[in-house]
C-alpha cells in the first residue's frame, strides 16, 4: 500500500538516514517517525509535514499524495524557491511568530490541506481529529 507512511520510510531509506536522524532534522522523536512510517497516527502537522519534505528532499505534495500535483515552469524562481521551501514566506519568519501566531497558522494550513486532499482521504483526516 502507498502511505503517506510508507512514502516517508522510502524516501528516508533512499536518503540512507536513520529513524533518529530525520527525527533529529525535522524536531520530532524517534518514535514519532516510526508511528509515521508505521501509519500509526494521524498525519504530521503543516509545519512537519514541510519539515519533513526538507529533511526527505522531497516536496509535500509527494508525502501526502504520491505524486507532485502543481509543477512550477523549469527555471522560474518559484521553482528554485521549492526546491528547499514552498512558500513565499520565508521559514525564518515563521520561526520569528509566537507560539500562539504559529499554532493558529498550523491550524489553518491543516485545515486547507485537509480540504485538499481527495474525499476518501479528507474523512480520515475528519476521523483523526
Amino acid at each position: 500500500m502507498n502511505t503517506i507512511g510508507t512514502r516517508i520510510q522510502r524516501r528516508r531509506e533512499d536518503l540512507n538516514l536513520s529513524t533518529r536522524q530525520l527525527a533529529g532534522a525535522v524536531g520530532i522523536s524517534n518514535a514519532a517517525v516510526t508511528k509515521l512510517e508505521k501509519d500509526q497516527s494521524k498525519s504530521p502537522s503543516a509545519e512537519n509535514l514541510f519539515r519533513l519534505a526538507i529533511a526527505l528532499k522531497t516536496d509535500p505534495q509527494y508525502l501526502l499524495y504520491g505524486e507532485q500535483r502543481y509543477k512550477f515552469a523549469a527555471g522560474s524562481s518559484r521553482e528554485k524557491q521549492a526546491e528547499s521551501w514552498p512558500f513565499s514566506v520565508s521559514a525564518r519568519q515563521i520561526e520569528a511568530l509566537t507560539e500562539r501566531d504559529r499554532s493558529q497558522l498550523d491550524r489553518i494550513v491543516e485545515a486547507f490541506v485537509a480540504g485538499c486532499q481527495p474525499d476518501e482521504a479528507r474523512s480520515e483526516h475528519r476521523k483523526a481529529s
